[in-house]
């Protein structure tokens, strides 16, 4: 009998062995082409979780979590039929094109937020539904870790406002808030978006889902979790940053705390997490249990090897894409970009004697000159990018087409498009330098695209880009509008229709 028993024994696992490893091989196939595939999205958020000023600093702990479910998961999801789910097929080709078009149109969160929905659907189409659910959470939890999040910081900025007003308050402080400032006799403090306690919302939040996921069985358990977690992480942030305020309004800015305040968030995090981990022990109830993976029944068919390569295949149409239709970055040697010459009424291009020149990250190529009619002046900028990349694009926070001029708070009531007789139209704008206003128009180019709409140029760019002309770049005008902004409206509509003005992207190109 104990030989019999041993000899079983021997060939389950033999068995189990004999399925597993197949399945452990196309489950890896599929991690290791999408690791590579995708490789420059990750890196670029590995990038943000290496930011110290980031809200996402606690991206590599998120990852190591995802990575323990992800293979804690790996025997029980082992022992489930494989059943392709074919009809996923245009989910994936979906899911990758749209991550190609976050490439094309350098939009990163676009590309990032889809990442971890391409792995899962993936997943799914090569081994089936039940089991990509057993991986859904583990992939889905990186979400907790995807920069995008960061999208809802100013939410948390404005609360975090209001509460620490309320706090100055009740505290009798002689401080001043106006807007994200706060002014104290000693000094003034801003409230920034570092400051909103994102960064431990949601680093909260990811360990309550990831204690909830392995000890709770049911959700309202999750939900008090949650909700307790949110609070603290909330509260906390506010009394860090009130109590900073105190510390330099006490020690007359002189704290070492007041540059430095981010370590004391995250110790007064760390302090308040140990009581909601004791909460979060008595809300498992006296009969729950930790459930373990077990390998009973492991491994009951091969993976459909057809489905592994399919799966595969349409997870590259995206990489594979954006790989033929990128271009090389723009050299550092300058590329001449001609202003047109004047006409009519107008004299032109001349050197510029104002101080307006529109700030853009790193175009190939850009000039401003001045046009002059009589009294009359008119000046026009143009860029041109010859590829875009992130943090170097046509459409990005940063750029400003005041070129540093101030803005006005009313604008003077003007439309954010006007619309001329030929058809054409332009994003309309207005800045103050030390002379007065300005009028300020400008339209986005992509190939022979035209835009007003920075989201619109985003989108062209993109269309435009995979038909293998990514050349882009924007052209503006900016004329005094003196007593009143109707003259200058007519003055530069007058200026294009006498001299025109459209970027040749194809010239450009070939100077390069």
């Amino acid at each position: 009998m104990v030989a019999t028993t041993a000899e079983t024994t021997g060939q389950g696992q033999f068995g189990r062995a004999t399925y597993l490893f197949p399945f452990l091989f196309g489950m890896g196939a599929i991690l290791v082409v999408y690791a590579l595939a995708f490789l420059p999205s990750w890196q670029w958020i590995f990038g943000e979780w290496s930011s110290s000023a980031g809200a996402l600093s606690h991206g590599y702990l998120v990852a190591a979590m995802s990575v323990y479910l992800f293979i804690r998961e790996i025997p029980r999801a082992a022992s489930i039929p494989v059943a392709p789910m074919w009809w996923a097929l245009p989910v994936l080709l979906t899911l990758s094109v749209l991550w190609l078009l976050g490439v094309v149109a350098t939009v990163v969160a676009v590309q990032t937020v889809v990442l971890p929905a391409i792995l899962i659907t993936a997943i799914a189409f090569a081994f089936g539904l039940p089991i990509a659910r057993r991986f859904a959470f583990p992939v889905l939890f990186i979400y907790f870790a995807i920069p995008a999040v960061e999208h809802l910081q100013f939410i948390f900025q404005a609360l975090t406002v209001a509460a620490v007003s309320l706090l100055i308050r009740l505290a009798d402080i002689p401080a001043l808030v106006e807007g994200n400032l706060v002014f104290i006799p000693q000094g003034t403090f801003e409230i920034a978006g570092g400051c909103a306690g994102l960064s431990f919302v949601v680093a909260g939040l990811s360990l309550a889902v990831f204690y909830a996921h392995l000890y709770y069985t049911r959700l309202a358990q999750s939900f008090r979790l949650l909700a307790v977690v949110l609070a603290v992480a909330m509260i906390g942030n506010w009394i860090r940053v009130f109590t900073i305020i105190i510390i330099g309004y006490r020690s007359g800015m002189q704290s070492p705390l007041v540059q430095d305040h981010l370590t004391l968030g995250w110790i007064m995090f760390a302090i308040l997490m140990v009581p909601v981990y004791f909460l979060a022990r008595r809300l498992e109830g006296p009969d729950a249990v930790a459930v373990e993976p077990s390998l009973r029944g492991l491994g009951k068919e091969s993976p459909n090897w057809g489905a592994v390569m399919a799966a595969i295949v349409i997870m590259l149409v995206g990489p594979v894409w954006a790989n033929t239709v990128s271009s090389p970055s723009a050299s550092d040697e300058t590329i001449e970009l001609n202003l047109p010459a004047g006409h009519a009424d107008w004299t032109g291009p001349h050197t510029s004697h104002w101080d307006w020149r529109p700030e853009y990250a790193r175009p190939a190529a850009e000039a401003v000159a001045e046009y002059q009619s009589g009294a009359e002046v008119v000046l026009v900028y143009a860029n041109v990018y010859l590829s875009q990349e992130q943090n170097r694009e046509l459409i990005y926070f940063n750029n400003d087409i005041k070129g540093g001029w101030s803005s006005l708070r009313d604008d003077r009531g003007l439309s954010d498009t006007v619309y001329l007789q030929d058809g054409s139209s332009f994003g309309q704008t207005s800045a103050r330098n030390y002379i007065g206003d300005w009028l300020i128009w400008y339209r986005y180019q992509n190939g022979d695209v035209f835009d007003t709409s920075a989201g619109r140029a985003k989108f062209s760019q993109a269309i435009e880009t995979l038909k293998g002309r990514p050349n882009a770049g924007i052209v503006a005008f900016a004329t005094p509008c003196r007593d009143q902004c109707n003259t200058a409206s007519e003055r530069l509509a007058a200026f294009i229709r006498q001299v025109g003005f459209s970027i040749n992207l194809d010239s450009v190109q070939e100077q390069q």
